[in-house]
């Protein structure tokens, strides 16, 4: 499946007790050695589902930080940084426009930098620093039911 349209809704299914679906192992599949790193969120157990959607900010911002309080004022918590593998593994096929994240920089390297997931636009999946600056063509993974 190629990666659904900005705002179209679509859900994903983790299972937190496959081992693929651990944090340690999603630091492995991304390429990284996972030893040292840490993982300082909570921890996706059990199945869990959730409807969630792309989208876009519309205009540049330089930290992770404000595109997290943006998002998170206007579609609630931001899902856990575990569903940047499950959303690669349903949508295996990049479309070539631009990066996809999640808001979550609760993945601490060796260094104890707070890194958070995403896949840039050919589909390689890393670890990318909050305040590296992100423009218009980022893509970020947000739960499909808006704040009231």
């Amino acid at each position: 499946m190629v990666y659904p349209q900005v705002g179209e809704v679509f859900e994903l299914e983790i299972d937190g007790n496959a081992s693929e679906n651990t944090p340690s192992e999603i630091i492995r599949s991304f390429g990284y050695n996972p030893n040292g790193w840490k993982f300082s969120g909570p921890v996706v157990m059990g199945k869990k589902s959730c409807q969630v959607m792309l989208v876009q900010i519309g205009n540049f911002q330089q930290k992770l930080d404000e595109i997290k309080r943006m998002l998170e004022a206007k579609y609630g918590p931001m899902p856990g940084g575990q569903f940047v593998k499950v959303f690669k593994d349903a949508c295996p096929e990049p479309d070539g426009k631009g990066p996809v994240g999640i808001a979550d920089s609760q993945w601490l390297d060796p260094s104890g930098d707070a890194l958070f997931p995403c896949i840039n636009s050919f589909g390689r999946s890393y670890f990318g620093y909050p305040d590296f600056g992100f423009s218009v063509s980022w893509r970020w993974l947000v739960s499909a039911a808006p704040r009231q």
